[in-house]
């Protein structure tokens, strides 16, 4: 998963198969959530998966490395390690595009330049955690006929309490072990949040419960995988509607039962987000 972490993280963090752009590093195909179903047509419009921009329109699905979340026409929120090499440098605005649409190849599906990169200041994975592990990307163009969810606000804080049920979405691998399964459709799946304290236990200095949330399922049966890093944890107002919780940072193997995936909390971020996601100025022409 994170390419700089430390030796000693080296076996607990796997869910990025970063594309490593600037390393030439190819990336695994896309894949699904590992126990999750297929998104029915019409849904999930919001997340969008990360492409390695050097791949052709017939083989997207090659270079998929990650997933976002659309939370405005022309910006997506990701983790800060899918816009980083291998090696902890930054990856260029024109190494990445996005594909908008359920299966890869493209099929029915966009794929959109990137105009910029912004991740927290804060982040740093070489120093063993994955703290601040959010970024945004800003799209060249807005989406069309996408729509964007919002992020939770402080007075959804009861949508997303341990014990509640919350969406995962993805491309992500959906075997478990060592095996492989990379259905290109995107998939989707159900977990609960743990409490802080349980996920405190089977992670212990590597969680930090002021910045990250985990969830899953006790049989490890829906969880997150390679590939799926950056994508969405959502939650759902009584009203009915989608709002972004979480993004996919790390976790221990793919459908362990007793390791859930660890998310990065946006709603510690709301400063940092709130300032990435600014209207931007429109370019004279």
């Amino acid at each position: 998963m994170l390419g700089r972490m430390v030796s000693s993280m080296s076996s607990l963090l796997r869910l990025l198969t970063l594309a490593a752009v600037l390393a030439g590093v190819v990336a695994s195909p896309a894949g699904a959530v590992v126990g999750g179903t297929r998104t029915p047509a019409g849904a999930g419009s919001f997340v969008v998966a990360l492409v390695d921009s050097s791949e052709g329109r017939r083989t997207v699905a090659a270079g998929q490395f990650c997933a976002a979340t659309v939370v405005a026409p022309d910006a997506l929120v990701t983790a800060a390690h899918c816009l980083e090499d291998e090696d902890g440098y930054r990856t260029d605005a024109d190494d990445i595009r996005i594909f908008a649409g359920q299966v890869l190849p493209l099929r029915k599906g966009t794929l959109l330049p990137v105009r910029s990169l912004k991740t927290h200041p804060d982040f740093d994975d070489g120093a063993g955690e994955a703290n601040a592990d959010v970024g945004v990307i800003r799209l060249r163009k807005p989406l069309k006929g996408v729509t964007a969810i919002p992020l939770a606000a402080p007075e959804d804080a009861g949508s997303w309490q341990p014990g509640v049920s919350l969406g995962l979405w993805g491309w992500g691998n959906r075997a478990t072990g060592e095996g492989q399964n990379f259905p290109r459709q995107l998939h989707d799946g159900v977990v609960q949040r743990y409490t802080d304290a349980r996920c405190d236990d089977l992670y212990g200095r590597y969680f930090n419960a002021a910045t990250q949330l985990c969830a899953g399922t006790p049989d490890g049966r829906v969880d997150a995988c390679q590939g799926d890093s950056g994508g969405p944890l959502t939650a759902t107002r009584p009203n009915g509607r989608v709002v972004l919780v979480g993004v996919v940072s790390y976790g221990e193997g793919c459908g362990k039962p007793e390791f859930p995936t660890v998310y990065t909390k946006l709603s510690r971020y709301r400063t940092f987000l709130a300032g990435a996601l600014k209207p931007q100025a429109k370019r004279g022409g």
